[in-house]
């Protein structure tokens, strides 16, 4: 028998306020960095200086195989905080684009984050699992053997960890996010499975789905002649 509660959560969900944080009603102006040609179907995001994929790619891919495909083709996955900024930056100035990563039901997005329990502590492991740090101490975490918890997503994107999850002073009200709360050997999606808008620090990185994908991240570098190559 269907849960009324989920129901009504997935109709929330699918009809929900939009997200305008007051100090940033106003548009960014979408400028590319001096003297760097425009990337074709990426977008600029001025506060992390990287190029974004407009639309996802690697459908049907697992967690591991997306990775290896992206560095093959020269780019890689969003770490959690790049993708937040993301974020924020599509829903000002691209809504199409935050439209369909929000509030289409069914998607996932595969996210850099993967979570590893050591001796002292939790750790998560970004750029495909080479770069390691402590989780912060001011991160929400399971305290009392939960598996979740529902946190307002506009608090979520205005203020998180360096590491780009929530924090322990999350704001529950608003347009809720669900919170998985992080797990060892499992790795972070964001989606809106049943319509309900989900942050999954418990993502089988082996799970091949075709309603996964990516926004693939690009970086211009400049050569030692002064040029420019991707």
């Amino acid at each position: 028998m269907p849960n009324p509660r989920l129901i009504k959560m997935a109709k929330r969900q699918m009809n929900p306020e939009p997200l305008v944080v007051e100090e940033e009603r106003e548009k960014i102006v979408e400028t590319e960095p001096e003297n760097l040609p425009p990337i074709q179907d990426f977008i600029y995001i001025p506060s992390t200086k990287l190029y974004v994929a407009r639309k996802k790619t690697l459908q049907d891919k697992s967690w591991y195989e997306a990775h290896e495909i992206l560095q093959g083709q020269g780019s890689r996955m969003q770490t959690l905080p790049e993708f937040i900024e993301f974020l924020k930056y599509v829903n000002r100035n691209h809504p199409d684009i935050y439209h369909e990563i929000v509030n289409r039901p069914g998607k996932m997005e595969w996210i850099d984050a993967y979570f590893e329990q050591r001796k002292d502590g939790m750790y998560v492991l970004t750029y495909n699992r080479t770069n390691a740090e402590k989780l912060d101490a001011n991160t929400l975490v399971d305290n009392n053997r939960k598996v979740l918890e529902k946190i307002s997503l506009d608090t979520w994107l205005k203020n998180p960890t360096g590491q780009g999850l929530p924090r322990k002073n999350v704001a529950k009200t608003g347009r809720s996010l669900v919170y998985f709360y992080p797990r060892n050997g499992f790795v972070v999606d964001f989606d809106t499975f049943c319509g309900i808008l989900t942050l999954h620090c418990t993502a089988f990185p082996y799970n091949e789905d075709s309603s996964s994908g990516v926004h693939a991240v690009k970086q211009y570098k400049q050569d030692s002649t002064g040029g420019n190559r991707k």
